[in-house]
């Protein structure tokens, strides 16, 4: 429909009885008059004094004078009550076909200033996009060079037609991302909103995808560029399918835990068991003796021997240990007549010699939880221990804790600025994490963990110095042994259970080694009453609260290692 073809309508200057002319509901539905009613006062006000300067133009269909114009003036005059209103009457040619009173209505509303919406629903009226006929336009190319025209500069006819596929394609998938509103509103060009309704058409990414990741959004607000957005998707759909860590714990058996009694120097871990996990803290040089025994390991003269001893378990076993296996080894420095032994270097050396490779070192840090050294020794005080992590190949597993955060979603998010002085943006995790102790790009190595008395404990312990915090562990078996039964976790130092109790609640097996027979019972002892506990969602939930417990200086728990293990 083209402008030249209204000219086929004439008009007459008539007074019309106020009762003969309506406001007809195609007006309404198009225009918003609900919050103009200071302009009707002002009118009022205008037309009262000076009279109806300007009249209003209507149309005459089945009988009935209908508003095409004026519509604010049409509601002044009702509030005067006066009985006549100036108008001037169209005629319709009766030979035009399918022509509208919508149609009118919008070429009569030209010089109107508009609205965003009032100019979409225009546009929709004008192409007939919510006609039920099927066949409703016979005229459609001049109504695209109507619109194209009326609309003004930068709207082309292939504008007009692209904007029409995304008005249907917001129809029927939802407007979230407000692509013809923005087109309306000047905030994108046209090629803009079609690069978005195409991509969403893919099958891969849908419009539920983006309202959690934003990546089209991003694209709208200038954060990204086209040739952005197919990576940004891409990095979505991986970090989605990331599977996150297995935090349940299960109903301890019993059966998945095997204890080796006697000396671990000598005991061998049967055949057919291949282990995925090598866990222990080592007895301290010197420092600790645990029974009467002459095999205890610990009490050697020199410091040679000792490091022979403590290793021989991971040396004897050596075969026993998969090819993708992590050996984890906590100890603290030892020292004598005032001076360090430098234990962990020579510990480092002999796994080497083994044949173990080392991957690197972590700081257990107890500055909250440290024994200050006695007055009379001339040092620092000791605010650490050492763990050193090994590995038997380079093909060694390695899966970083991630743990689910149901607040967090994969999104567009802003970053660091970079050299031309724009931030650069990345698809966020939908999970927390510690950051790992293996990974070139760690801010630190460092894990602080509270102690406190509640270790595992069986009916008599008191007198058990061994073990670690109760959850020291969990860190290690989440990180380097993969979940299910058919991996074991193996402590050669068991001492009272704790690494293969927690190794058994989070779904492995576990395999330890204990000298002296009093604490192979505390084991069974530890064991056994885990069996008896119910594992539910509360358990769940406290390990949770107890493992992933971000100390209160840190700013950005994905930024900082430091992690507070509250047993």
């Amino acid at each position: 429909m083209e402008k030249h073809e209204l000219s086929q309508m004439s008009g007459t200057l008539l007074k019309l009885k106020i009762s003969e002319v309506i406001v007809p509901q195609e007006m309404s539905e198009l225009y918003d008059y609900s919050s103009r009613q200071n302009e009707i006062d002002t009118l009022t006000t205008s037309i009262e004094e000076f009279g109806q300067l300007e009249p209003i133009t209507v149309v005459l269909v089945d009988g009935q004078y209908m508003v095409i114009n004026g519509v604010l003036r049409y509601k002044a005059i009702v509030h005067l009550e006066k009985n006549e209103i100036d108008s001037i009457v169209l005629k319709i040619d009766s030979n035009e076909v399918g022509f509208s009173l919508s149609d009118i209505i919008v070429h009569a509303q030209i010089q109107k200033v508009k609205t965003v919406g009032e100019k979409i629903k225009e546009f929709i009226s004008i192409l007939r996009l919510d006609s039920i006929d099927t066949n409703p336009l016979r005229d459609r190319n001049k109504r695209y060079g109507f619109l194209s025209k009326s609309l003004g500069r930068g709207w082309s006819r292939s504008n007009v037609i692209i904007t029409e596929n995304v008005l249907k394609f917001e129809k029927e998938h939802g407007d979230q991302l407000k692509l013809v509103e923005k087109v309306f509103s000047g905030l994108i060009t046209t090629s803009k909103a079609e690069d978005c309704m195409l991509i969403l058409q893919n099958e891969d990414y849908n419009i539920d995808m983006e309202i959690e990741s934003g990546i089209l959004k991003g694209y709208l607000d200038k954060l990204i560029n086209k040739d952005q957005i197919n990576k940004k998707i891409d990095d979505y759909l991986r970090k989605k399918n990331i599977p996150l860590t297995n935090l349940g714990l299960v109903q301890i058996n019993a059966e998945d835990c095997l204890i080796l009694e006697g000396d671990n120097k000598k005991t061998k871990i049967p055949k057919g068991k291949m282990i995925n996990l090598g866990l222990a803290s080592i007895t301290y040089k010197n420092q600790v003796l645990y029974g009467d025994s002459p095999e205890e390991t610990g009490h050697e003269e020199n410091i040679d021997d000792y490091i022979e001893n403590v290793l021989k378990p991971f040396e004897i076993n050596y075969d026993q240990m998969r090819d993708d296996s992590v050996l984890v080894i906590n100890f603290n420095e030892s020292y004598e007549d005032g001076f360090c032994l430098d234990v962990e270097s020579k510990l480092k050396a002999r796994m080497k010699e083994i044949g173990y490779k080392y991957l690197q070192p972590v700081i257990w840090n107890k500055s909250k939880t440290g024994k200050p050294k006695q007055d009379k020794v001339r040092r620092l005080n000791n605010q650490f221990e050492y763990v050193l992590v090994f590995t038997k190949t380079e093909k060694y597993f390695f899966n970083p804790i991630k743990i689910p955060n149901s607040k967090k979603k994969c999104q567009l998010t802003r970053g660091a600025k970079e050299q031309n002085g724009k931030k650069s943006t990345h698809i966020s995790n939908q999970y927390d994490t510690i950051q790992d102790f293996c990974s070139e790009n760690v801010v630190s190595d460092v894990i602080t963990l509270t102690q406190n008395s509640k270790r595992i404990r069986g009916k008599s312990v008191s007198d058990f110095f061994g073990g670690f915090p109760t959850l020291f562990p969990v860190p290690f078996i989440l990180t380097f042994c993969p979940e299910g039964k058919d991996s074991i976790v193996w402590d050669p130092y068991g001492g009272e259970g704790t690494t293969a109790c927690q190794a058994l609640l989070l779904g492995r097996s576990a395999i330890t080694n204990e000298l002296y027979p009093k604490n192979v019972e505390k084991i069974r002892e530890n064991v056994s009453h885990y069996i008896s506990q119910l594992v539910d969602k509360d358990r769940i939930e406290q390990i949770h609260e107890m493992v992933f417990e971000f100390s209160e200086n840190e700013c950005d728990p994905l930024n900082d290692i430091n992690l507070e293990i509250a047993a």
